[in-house]
């Protein structure tokens, strides 16, 4: 392995992303890790915004059944959950709101517009064994991804590879497991391609019966289940060297229990949720250009039921018409800049409780030019333009730079980047102030747009033998944030202020010994309201350190959380104090065959209590055990 590859396996790619969990088995195939902070593949060493990456083995040793309890492991991610799995949770990136937070399966935006704001139900997520990496890009992310996107989460699906010396290549697995709670999980899985054709199938079936999730619910006292069936299906079509066809299917059911609903209130609450999204996508490529034409979109239904009644029943749809072109200058092997540009039409749509139709559209344009000064130099300069059709026209920018100088033990580079969006108020906070429930001041109060600007400053170094240790500096703002009145409950209103979030991100890894890794990062969080105080739910010290163990057969990977100075907000209460907590997970892997393997973890090993909202316990310690089958060809 020469300098230059060690660089980016043990080096850029821990600063840039979360410090990679990285044994010997899977470090050349890190060699190829691309990102896409500017929606085109990059290597990771090009790229001078904030990402973190978590792999397919890391996601699996983890053991975590939820996605965002991985997620929350990551650098500048915070997550407050409702109650156990399945339950209502809001994943944070950097302090923002859970409805910045773009969500992509396989290209696929997976947000739920029936909601109070556009916004992923992450909890429906599932951490299954058919998800092959996960990228979590952090601060204002408009120019690329959307006018709102304040952070997105991309999920991909595995694919088969090509089996060496052999014109195909498939691979299959089976994962029973049983935990805590009466929790029964089963998936299944099935990839394979020829060159030509490739196919990826999987399906999951999570069930558990849960425990008493709030502590006002002391009535029927009832555990508080969740059931979960997710498939996934991709199928793509090699037409030429030059041509592929692509189509993607993902169809989730949930059902969750849940206490405290309705009015005069009653406990016996049932979320019914229902998501069907899809992708149709052409492209063609050569050496020097890329065009990608796709059809998106996605379809929810939620019907919540009070006792055995339905009493709020909501749906609603995204669907995008996209395209992207690039073109890249220079010979292929000494490409020396790259223009980047896109259309893209958004069409939302709502049914509200009381039978209301609403739809609206968001039109866009971009183009991003980045430029290669050297091998060791890229700078890059964006351009968004939106018109939404109840808030008019908009202009999104970013800009970054990135530079890498080698020194005598190894590297260090420096990096920075800023931008800007906004965010139209959703159908729903529009229609509930002119709906029955509202009265003054929101009423008769006229919402304008959100508006966004985070800038962020990065150094980060490695040593020749792996070791890597990075720092972010991250600053951002929004301009009129709109928000629920909890005073009156009069609907939603909007004053003239600057909401913030700023802060510092520290990241590093160490590799103690062939077979030991050291991991870890730090934020610090600095949440500001309109009026000065701490935005609720947001710690201000987060806390993620980690040992990887492998030798063998047996890998294991422990991960201690901290968290601290969280407030919550309760109505007649006012603000009060959140607990400091420390959680201890553990999983564990043995590999007893070549095809099967047993894979352990516990959650909370000293069984810590805290709340992260107010009013609701958390899981307490949970065990779970998984036998699988994976083979591969």
């Amino acid at each position: 392995m020469n300098y230059q590859s060690k660089i980016i396996i043990r080096g850029l790619t821990p600063i840039i992303f979360l410090p990679t969990l990285i044994s010997s088995a899977n470090a050349q195939s890190l060699d190829e890790i691309l990102v896409t902070s500017s929606r085109i593949s990059q290597s990771a060493s090009e790229i001078a915004t904030s990402i973190s990456y978590l792999g397919e083995d890391e996601l699996n040793l983890r053991g975590y059944a939820s996605l965002f309890d991985a997620l929350r492991t990551q650098t500048g991610v915070a997550a407050t959950n409702a109650g156990g799995v399945g339950k209502a949770t809001t994943v944070r990136i950097r302090g923002e709101e859970g409805y910045r937070t773009l969500v992509l399966v396989d290209g696929i935006e997976v947000s739920d517009p029936s909601g109070v704001q556009v916004m992923p139900q992450i909890h429906h997520v599932m951490s299954g064994s058919s998800i092959g990496g996960v990228e979590i890009l952090r601060g204002p992310q408009a120019f690329a991804y959307g006018a709102d996107a304040g952070g997105v989460i991309n999920i991909r699906s595995i694919q088969a590879k090509l089996a060496e010396n052999s014109d195909r290549g498939q691979n299959a697995s089976i994962n029973l497991g049983l935990g805590s709670f009466s929790t029964r999980v089963g998936d299944a899985a099935y990839n394979f391609t020829n060159g030509q054709f490739d196919l990826s199938l999987s399906a999951r079936r999570y069930e558990t019966d849960g425990f008493n999730a709030r502590l006002s619910d002391t009535t029927l006292q009832d555990d508080d289940g969740y059931e979960n069936t997710t498939l996934h299906a991709r199928l793509g079509w090699n037409l030429s060297e030059n041509l592929r066809l692509e189509g993607v299917v993902i169809d989730t059911d949930a059902i969750s229990e849940y206490d405290a609903c309705g009015f005069p209130g009653t406990h016996d609450c049932i979320e019914d949720y229902q998501q069907t999204a899809y992708r149709i996508s052409a492209i063609w490529n050569s050496e020097s250009t890329e065009h990608q034409f796709s059809l998106k979109r996605s379809e929810t239904d939620r019907d919540d039921i009070y006792g055995g009644i339905s009493a709020f029943k909501t749906g609603g749809g995204i669907e995008h018409l996209e395209y992207q072109g690039s073109f890249r200058y220079g010979d292929p092997s000494t490409v020396n800049s790259t223009l980047v540009f896109g259309v893209d039409l958004e069409d939302e749509s709502i049914v509200t409780s009381d039978g209301q139709n609403l739809q609206r559209d968001q039109n866009g344009i971009r183009g991003e030019y980045i430029l290669f000064f050297s091998d060791s130099t890229t700078a890059s300069a964006g351009l968004r333009y939106d018109d939404n059709d109840d808030f008019g026209e908009h202009t999104s920018y970013r800009l970054s730079f990135s530079h890498r100088q080698a020194l005598a033990q190894g590297m260090i580079k420096y990096r920075a980047s800023v931008g800007n969006g906004f965010r139209a108020p959703s159908l729903f906070e529009i229609s509930y102030n002119a709906g029955p429930f509202a009265f003054p001041p929101a009423a008769s109060a006229q919402l304008i747009e959100e508006t966004s600007q985070g800038y962020e400053l990065g150094v980060g170094f490695v040593s020749e033998s792996g070791h890597s240790l990075g720092f972010t500096w991250f600053d951002q703002k929004i301009e009129d944030e709109i928000f629920f009145d909890l005073a009156g409950f009069s609907g939603y209103l909007q004053e003239q202020g600057t909401t913030r979030s700023k802060g510092l991100e520290i990241e590093w890894h160490v590799a103690l010994f062939e077979s030991l890794d050291w991991y870890g990062n730090y934020t610090w969080n600095d949440t500001k309201t309109r009026s000065g105080d701490q935005r609720i739910r947001r710690p201000e010290h987060l806390v993620n350190v980690g040992l990887r163990f492998e030798t063998g057969k047996l890998e294991a990977l422990l991960n201690l959380r901290f968290s601290r100075n969280a407030v919550d907000e309760v109505f007649g209460q006012g603000r009060i104090d959140l607990d400091d907590y420390e959680v201890l997970d553990i999983g564990a892997r043995y590999q007893f065959a070549n095809e099967w393997s047993v894979n352990m973890s516990v959650e909370n090993l000293f069984d810590s209590e805290y709340r992260e909202i107010t009013d609701f316990r958390n899981a307490g310690r949970t065990a779970f055990i998984r036998m699988g089958y994976n083979f591969s060809e």
